[in-house]
């Protein structure tokens, strides 16, 4: 055990690479990440989703983390299903993310579009597995802005393969780094370099969007320590609930397409 943002967490040890998310290039400010909350729901699931079968926003969670502990802002784009007992575990997490101002819940707008708009807005970084392809295809994707997000884009690497896995004894630790990990450790698409140009913005990269970045940004700075505090409630909340459920999930298998 060990006291983490306040909180007494179940720490092991494995390390979660998160040096991508830190740059001494001179005036670099980092990027708003916008994260596509159904791609992430989907591709963090083991095996494929029966009908019956609910998501778990605890993988939300450890994704919002992991970047507002290392001092980036977040937010979430969700379906209102997703807000549902019926359709997500441990809802509670995306509603506290919503009363943070970490969440937004679209009810009939186009969620997808509602990605890059944000995107477009703060020059953000938009994390999804999704390629965008049919979507590109609209009116309303075929602007500039839209063009420029499409290239920060991030891509989580999801678990594709039992191995890909952690030992279920060591699901729901906080890593020996300090970031929430449910069941494997996180990846994303791309060298450390190619994903520091996307996360981070700078003075001789940005051009005149960089003004964007920096202003987000100094918003962010004023309310990230509280942020994080609610972030480690919501943490230590959670722990206890994977640590009892955790035997009684099934043998992984390979996730389906």
């Amino acid at each position: 055990l060990e006291y983490v943002g306040g909180h007494c967490f179940d720490v092991g040890e494995h390390l979660v690479d998160d040096s991508f998310l830190s740059t001494s290039e001179p005036g670099a400010v980092s990027r708003l990440v916008i994260i596509d909350a159904a791609n992430v729901l989907h591709g963090n699931n083991s095996v494929p989703l029966l009908e019956e079968q609910k998501v778990d926003a605890a993988y939300i969670l450890s994704l919002v983390r992991f970047f507002v502990y290392k001092g980036i802002e977040c937010m979430v784009v969700t379906l209102h299903k997703y807000m549902l007992d019926t359709v997500t575990e441990n809802t509670f997490i995306m509603r506290r993310l919503q009363e943070l101002g970490l969440l937004m819940v679209m009810d009939r707008t186009y969620d997808d579009l509602m990605l890059f708009a944000v995107a477009g807005e703060f020059d953000g970084v938009i994390l999804s597995e999704d390629q965008f392809k049919a979507e590109q295809q609209r009116r309303e994707f075929m602007t500039p802005n839209v063009r420029n997000a499409l290239q920060l884009k991030v891509s989580p690497i999801y678990p594709r393969a039992a191995a890909d896995f952690l030992p279920k004894s060591k699901w729901g630790q906080v890593s020996k780094n300090g970031h929430f990990v449910v069941d494997h450790l996180m990846r994303f698409a791309g060298s450390t370099q190619d994903l520091r140009n996307k996360f981070f913005s700078s003075p001789a990269r940005g051009g005149y969007r960089f003004e964007l970045v920096e202003e987000k940004y100094g918003t962010w700075l004023k309310r990230k320590d509280k942020v994080l505090k609610a972030l480690d409630d919501l943490v230590a909340k959670i722990q206890p609930i994977m640590m009892k459920t955790r035997e009684d999930v099934p043998t992984l298998l390979p996730r389906g397409n």
